[in-house]
């Protein structure tokens, strides 16, 4: 932990590659060394919330404590995590669907002698979405 000039403490390099290895090892996301400052920018609130000093501090926590890490992934992916929401918000995303994506899908699996199962798209989507999807599905 180091202490920048404005007087917020920092996680250190060491610090930081403990939450890369993590996240790469738990969700396949790899955070460049850039994102050092997000992370712990996004990790501060949970410090916080537990009451410690410092995000370094947190991190010795999950190191430290098998229960504490067991029970505190999720929120710490979550919180690293951007959640995008906006995907099919605004009718070109379902235009897309309709024009463009159903009947590549449908055309590559005719090609294979095979038909996509009525309910793949329909998991991958919801609300609107699903309901947009098995209008175009056979």
């Amino acid at each position: 932990m180091t202490e920048s000039q404005f007087g917020i403490t920092t996680i250190s390099d060491e610090e930081f590659q403990f939450i890369k290895s993590l996240m790469y090892k738990e969700t396949g996301i790899f955070l460049a060394d850039h994102k050092k400052i997000m992370v712990q920018s996004r990790l501060n609130g949970r410090a916080k919330h537990f009451g410690l000093k410092s995000v370094s501090e947190y991190i010795a926590r999950l190191r430290a404590d098998h229960g504490f890490f067991n029970s505190e992934l999720t929120e710490l992916i979550n919180r690293i995590t951007t959640n995008k929401t906006d995907f099919f918000r605004e009718n070109h995303h379902f235009e897309f669907l309709k024009d463009t994506f159903f009947p590549s899908l449908e055309e590559k699996a005719s090609k294979n002698g095979k038909k996509y199962p009525k309910n793949l798209v329909q998991r991958l989507l919801d609300g609107r979405g699903a309901v947009h999807t098995r209008d175009h599905l056979p």
